[in-house]
């Protein structure tokens, strides 16, 4: 497929930037200013808006990206799933969806080479659960369409032991509230249970890890009250069975938007306006392996910031993705790394003088990080999607 309205970027460690791929004449972009602590940046898109959700770094060495486009498609919005070289060059992108709004929010490789999305279809004005299978050259092989979803839109996915995957998402459709919806397919997405979990008030879920006893370990978010919400953390069993769930937070807004496994028991990631120094903080939170909370930390001065994702570091500590407005004057792409205490080792901003986020940062096989979200500062305009390479 052509990428109308290409354009790309790249900043060196050692030498000036430079353009490629795709170029307007009638409309030429002016040279953004080279920032020589990242390795490089592409931005990717055409003449509407496009956000990348979610990156990992793939066997051959490139990235795979799944996100949302309303450039290209079968109109509105459609799932975009891009694939890179190691360098972050385009080597193809595939669009899924209808003539209504669909979205892409997550995507793992699998075994077989291949991909599996997790997002959202729409049919009839009302969105569900979807599931995408693809080859290693992302023609789709099949997709399962589940429960209706509620408004939160997230979703995660997961590839789980006995091959096949795990989605974790909110349904609005057996409540008068959204709750947490979990739906276990086999290996050719076929369904084979579901659970929801009614905690008497609106719970998201937003991020899944299958845990080393079978079961999952899902992150989100839990409603107090129309005014206040905590940081949520549920497990289950292997069938989906709720074993216990946690909350963190005080009286004020508080989300999680992450979870990993740790040697000894979880991390999330989130948001918080009951600690830390300003409107919203970006939040870590450690716990035990039955979510007890051991420590949290906050990151931001006194604007607006947040974590969108975490990550486990090979040295024991943390990488977070974000959004911070405390650093730069505007809202900026954010990398955090810690220690295996949550102590600041370093954070990064990446952006200019637009609208910039990272919804999503994985780590590469030499030492780096990759981040994906979008930039409105460069590219074709509007929001395109964002990739960004950083190894310090």
């Amino acid at each position: 497929m052509r990428l109308a309205g290409w354009f790309v970027m790249v900043s060196s460690l050692a030498v000036t930037a430079v353009s490629c791929g795709f170029f307007d004449p009638l409309h030429p972009y002016d040279q953004e200013p080279v920032d020589t602590s990242v390795s490089w940046q592409r931005y990717m898109g055409g003449s509407g808006d496009e956000v990348g959700y979610s990156v990992q770094q793939t066997s051959d060495g490139g990235f795979i990206i799944v996100g949302d486009t309303s450039s290209f498609g079968a109109g509105g919005i459609d799932i975009w799933l891009v694939k890179t070289d190691a360098s972050g060059t385009v080597q193809w992108s595939k669009t899924f969806g209808g003539s209504e709004d669909d979205h892409g929010r997550c995507v793992v490789q699998t075994p077989d080479g291949g991909y599996i999305i997790a997002g959202f279809t729409t049919a009839g004005g009302q969105s569900y659960v979807y599931q995408v299978k693809t080859d290693q050259n992302g023609d789709r092989k099949w997709d399962s369409t589940f429960s209706k979803a509620s408004v939160d839109g997230t979703a995660a996915v997961t590839c789980t032991a006995d091959g096949g995957y795990a989605i974790v998402s909110s349904t609005s459709s057996v409540t008068t509230y959204p709750v947490v919806y979990l739906v276990k397919t086999d290996g050719s997405g076929v369904e084979t249970w579901h659970q929801t979990y009614d905690e008497g008030t609106q719970t998201l879920g937003r991020f899944i890890r299958q845990t080393a006893d079978g079961g999952y370990i899902i992150a989100g978010e839990i409603a107090n009250n129309s005014l206040d919400t905590d940081g949520y953390l549920l497990k289950t069993n292997a069938s989906g069975q709720k074993v216990w769930s946690r909350k963190y937070g005080l009286e004020y807004p508080d989300s999680a938007t992450g979870v990993e496994l740790t040697t000894d028991g979880y991390v999330l990631s989130g948001f918080t306006r009951s600690y830390g120094r300003g409107d919203f903080n970006a939040w870590l939170i450690r716990t035990d392996s039955q979510g007890n909370e051991q420590w949290d930390k906050t990151f931001g001065l006194d604007a607006y910031d947040r974590a969108e994702h975490v990550q486990t570091t090979p040295d024991g500590g943390f990488i977070l993705a974000g959004m911070t407005k405390s650093y730069g004057g505007w809202e900026q792409a954010w990398l955090i790394k810690t220690d295996s205490t949550g102590a600041l080792q370093w954070h990064k901003t990446f952006g200019g003088s637009g609208v910039d986020w990272a919804y999503c940062a994985a780590l590469t096989a030499d030492g780096g990080y990759v981040a994906t979200g979008f930039t409105e500062s460069f590219g074709a305009g509007g929001k395109d999607a964002y990739l960004i390479y950083y190894r310090p």
